[in-house]
């Protein structure tokens, strides 16, 4: 293995375990709203808590994407950078939207907070969630081939 590849797994490593950590401490801000002992939204909560959880697994399955992909150097950190960011954005703006309790999946008039859940949402975990599965894809399909080679290869049948 390459020392670029290293270099990938160990940035991809620290970012996933670290997002898995701040995760599983989510779930104690989930018992101290569920105990009602602060204020919150709890099914946002519980969102938050899954979000660093299962986020940490999909920025760690990078690792077994990145040296698939036939980007260069830019390209692959870029990739890595949409999926760090979004996991990440989609675990903290959640858990704001449960202190806040507000859904924040649409604008709604005078709802300030709200329409900023709404907007970083929007630009902060959609953009760069949709940025990196289309790059991922772009990435591990050949244009050079045909299409039904492009999908056996996808569902690893060749």
């Amino acid at each position: 293995m390459n020392s670029e590849n290293k270099f990938y797994q160990r940035f991809v490593i620290k970012s996933a375990s670290i997002l898995f950590f701040l995760g599983l401490l989510t779930g104690i801000y989930v018992t101290i709203v569920a105990t009602g002992k602060m204020e919150g939204n709890l099914s946002a909560s519980l969102a938050a808590h899954l979000n660093g959880i299962i986020g940490s697994l999909i920025i760690l399955s990078l690792i077994l994407i990145i040296p698939y992909t036939k980007y260069g150097h830019t390209y692959k950190v870029i990739m890595i950078a949409m999926f760090i960011v979004s996991n990440y954005a989609n675990w903290i703006i959640t858990l704001i939207k449960s202190y806040l309790q507000v859904v924040g999946l649409e604008i709604i008039e005078n709802s300030i907070s709200n329409n900023l859940i709404h907007i970083l949402l929007v630009v902060m975990v959609v953009i760069p969630s949709l940025t990196g599965a289309i790059m991922w894809i772009l990435g591990v399909t050949s244009l050079k081939t045909s299409s039904k080679m492009n999908i056996k290869r996808m569902l690893f049948i060749d």
